[in-house]
């Protein structure tokens, strides 16, 4: 990500081959479609139907991105529920080349400001590496305020925000620290003075995400028109981006990962 533009960074699909496993063949093949019109890659979050994945199919999807990206940064999501299980996989991401890890609050459960800060201190320790955090309150049922969030980012490095808590500018981001938000939500690109975006748009129209960051009043009615064509509000929302990277010829099957043991069944479009 550069520090002197807006960022567009994809959190990617997950392709699946004809025996229901990871891609990395599809995934090469997406990530082609988006080299040099995107600043970063992030494996592994809602969007990469994250809280499925295996510990093994993590590992190859991260793999198979850092390997595939280039230059370009790669971020490895980690959607576990508890401190301990962000960890086990965190431990394993410096030695897979990724740039940092994308994590969220424990899921399920209010966290008091004493937890929610050992966990992504402890998630630093473990890893060593930057840490995106990934603000929202779908799956972690809390969302820091500013006290908690300025001490979290005194603890360990955030590299940035993944704002997906549906404030916006609202927020009170100027009593934090400097640090770059990207913001998550689609809907309120056009609106929001964030420094970037993450968002699973960016799977199929990138340059539409850096027009409405540069350019945000023009770009608002091709924004929503994209929303609504993408379904990209219904819970499923990255079953129609597979879609529709299967109808454009990138991926092979439009299929999903199998459905797994989840941490919370009600994962949503966050």
């Amino acid at each position: 990500m550069t520090a002197d533009t807006a960022s567009v960074v994809v959190p990617l699909v997950t392709p699946v081959n004809s025996a229901g496993e990871v891609s990395t063949a599809c995934l090469s093949a997406l990530i082609g479609t988006l080299a040099g019109r995107v600043d970063g890659y992030i494996t592994g979050l809602s969007t990469g139907e994250g809280w499925k994945l295996t510990e093994s199919q993590w590992v190859a999807l991260t793999e198979s991105a850092v390997a595939h990206a280039g230059r370009v940064p790669v971020y490895a999501g980690i959607l576990r529920p508890t401190t301990d299980e962000v960890c086990r996989l965190a431990r394993l991401a410096p030695g897979l080349g990724v740039k940092g890890v994308v994590v969220t609050q424990p899921f399920g459960i209010h966290v008091d400001a004493h937890d929610a800060i050992r966990h992504f201190a402890s998630i630093y320790e473990d890893c060593g590496l930057p840490i995106i955090l990934y603000h929202e309150d779908a799956l972690a049922k809390t969302l820091l305020d500013s006290d908690v969030l300025a001490e979290v980012i005194q603890r360990a490095d955030i590299a940035a925000i993944k704002d997906s808590s549906g404030s916006g500018g609202a927020y009170p981001w100027r009593r934090l620290p400097p640090i770059r938000r990207l913001q998550g939500n689609e809907t309120l690109l056009h609106t929001d003075p964030a420094d970037g975006a993450i968002v699973g748009l960016a799977n199929l129209e990138p340059a539409l995400i850096r027009q409405t960051l540069t350019s945000k009043p023009r770009a608002a009615e091709g924004i929503a028109a994209a929303v609504a064509r993408y379904q990209l509000l219904a819970p499923n929302w990255y079953q129609h981006l597979k879609e529709e990277l299967h109808r454009r010829r990138v991926i092979t099957s439009a299929d999903s990962l199998a459905t797994s043991p989840s941490p919370d069944p009600r994962v949503s479009n966050i």
